[in-house]
């Protein structure tokens, strides 16, 4: 949202800087990572998970700064491996599962987003993978998530049900929010020819929350 009210800062973060490590990374023979995100899709999609041949189109300036990331990061520099993400929790505070439990500490009934579905995606599954892609000498394009996918309500239940919270969550539509920048409401991503180019088995979201929650505890 904030990028909305800073759109300078957002592309001169999200696309200037990428621009400029992929251009050192050419000058020194490296290979470019670059981190997009699932926000390069409008949500739109009739039939199934959106693939890396599915067409662009960023509904707000974050997810334009991170396709305008990805466009610089592949001109500047041929050897370069771009990671879509989406949902991604992990250690840190700047994430969806450590946002509700702070919000189940201050509060009895909570509002979740019923109609918005991504995929949460581990850290430690983005680690792995990043880590065999440069090891087999990878390039290009792909999603990078843990299988499957659910709604953002889903999330907060599982969430709260293995941490043993008990609140009550009410669904609603991401409009009741009325946030400042809109959203896809659709935009898991198929992480198949990642893990079929890799020989990879990615585990399912549900298995990479829980054991990311066993962790919590």
């Amino acid at each position: 949202d904030k990028a909305e009210q800073e759109r300078e800062k957002a592309y001169a973060v999200n696309a200037k800087g990428p621009e400029n490590l992929a251009r050192a990374a050419a000058a020194t023979g490296a290979v470019m990572v670059h981190f997009g995100s699932d926000y390069v899709f409008d949500g739109l999609k009739e039939q199934g998970l959106y693939t890396e041949e599915d067409v662009v189109n960023p509904l707000n300036v974050y997810g334009k700064s991170k396709l305008a990331g990805e466009a610089s990061v592949g001109k500047e520099h041929d050897r370069h491996l771009i990671f879509r993400l989406s949902w991604v929790f992990g250690d840190g505070q700047q994430n969806f599962i450590y946002k509700l439990r702070s919000w189940a500490e201050s509060s009895d009934h909570l509002k979740i987003a019923c109609d918005e579905f991504s995929v949460p995606t581990y850290t430690e599954t983005v680690v792995d993978a990043t880590l065999l892609a440069l090891r087999q000498g990878l390039i290009g394009r792909y999603h990078l998530t843990n299988s499957g996918f659910c709604s953002r309500y889903e999330w907060a239940k599982m969430v709260l049900t293995v941490l043993g919270i008990k609140k009550f969550i009410r669904p609603v539509s991401m409009d009741e929010f009325k946030l400042p920048a809109p959203r896809p409401k659709f935009s898991a991503m198929a992480n198949e020819r990642l893990s079929r180019k890799l020989d990879m088995n990615i585990p399912g979201w549900e298995e990479a929350v829980s054991s990311f929650l066993q962790q919590m505890r």
